[in-house]
């Protein structure tokens, strides 16, 4: 059993921030994933939280520890504020006790007299603190709910936040990033984005990675998707073959192979690789699909039927799938 207020700074607020702090992207370490970390551990050697940079930084859902780090009350402390200062992971108070509880918490650190709120206010909100300086708001990530602010500001987050397409994507806490890493994270929310600023600069960072002898398996996978985008399936075919020796694990890698194969005509590659992306990814309903038209054109009617029910039962409204399946039927 590990008591986080017992270990050193970063390890105690590492255990918090494997759930609480998603910033904009977190890229696992080479071999590594969201699944390594360990309490008693520093998060940063099994994944990189990448946040923007610049202000103001829009309120998200599971921003606690970024929302906090940019409070001056954690600065001011020195590191020593952390979620353990004002939460008990094991009790809560009750509803009717929270705003005693947590402006106890508050005191521990201000006067009462720092305040500078009218008397008459802070009378009508029960003296709560938490009411002016953390308020619930809603999130930038998710509607219609709302999560308290815990950048315990003095005065209210501006409405709508956010920041611009460019801005740079730094890790959170300081620090240096690898190229391989700063470009899987350019990529990852740069095509979630839509965002051709960041796939451009990814393409430049894990084309360096790979030249420095620096890219694995996911590097690789990205810097092909990015030249098959390309219309470069010269360079692209060779990256995807690379990653897929490195880690047989890849779905999407899996996927491409495929349709590879299948422009090339060699069908029963095709559906070695498709049917190995299905195994690791069931729910790829456009694989289903291509795959089933794969097992058609190779005699294999019964089950290029079972595979069309098998990706309309993932989408039903899969058009391509319902046409191909007619097209059997008949």
């Amino acid at each position: 059993m590990v008591n986080p207020a017992k270990l050193a700074a970063a390890e105690r607020d590492s255990i918090c921030e494997q759930c609480h702090l998603s910033g904009e992207i977190r890229v696992p370490k080479s071999g590594k994933d969201d699944l390594a970390f360990r309490p008693g551990e520093r998060l940063t050697e099994d994944l990189t939280v990448f946040v923007r940079g610049g202000s103001p930084s829009p309120m998200k859902v599971t921003s606690h520890a970024e929302d906090l780090a940019q409070s001056a009350c954690r600065r001011a402390s020195g590191a020593k504020l952390w979620c353990g200062t004002c939460h008990d992971p094991h009790t809560v108070p009750a509803a009717n006790e929270k705003a005693a509880y947590f402006r106890g918490k508050c005191l521990t650190c201000h006067q009462a007299s720092d305040c500078r709120a009218p008397q008459s206010a802070r009378q009508a909100n029960g003296d709560n603190c938490v009411t002016c300086h953390m308020p619930r708001n809603p999130p930038s990530d998710i509607e219609h709910v709302v999560f308290t602010d815990h950048a315990i500001r003095r005065r209210a987050r501006p409405a709508g936040g956010s920041l611009p397409a460019d801005a740079d994507l730094i890790p959170f806490g300081g620090g240096g990033a690898s190229t391989r890493d700063l470009g899987l994270a350019y990529a990852m929310v740069g095509l979630r984005e839509k965002n051709p600023l960041y796939t451009q600069r990814a393409f430049h960072l894990l084309q360096q990675a790979v030249a420095s002898g620096h890219a694995d398996a996911l590097a690789l996978a990205y810097l092909a998707e990015f030249y098959r985008d390309r219309k470069d399936d010269a360079r692209a075919l060779p990256l995807y073959e690379e990653s897929w020796k490195m880690d047989m694990d890849q779905s999407a890698v899996a996927a491409a192979l495929g349709a590879y194969q299948m422009q090339r005509g060699n069908l029963e590659q095709a559906i070695r690789y498709w049917r190995r992306a299905l195994a690791i990814s069931p729910a790829l309903v456009l694989v289903r699909t291509n795959l089933a038209a794969a097992l058609l054109r190779t005699g294999h009617a019964e089950e290029a039927q079972v595979t069309l029910r098998q990706a309309l039962e993932f989408q039903p409204s899969l058009q391509e799938a319902r046409d191909l399946l007619n097209q059997i039927s008949k």
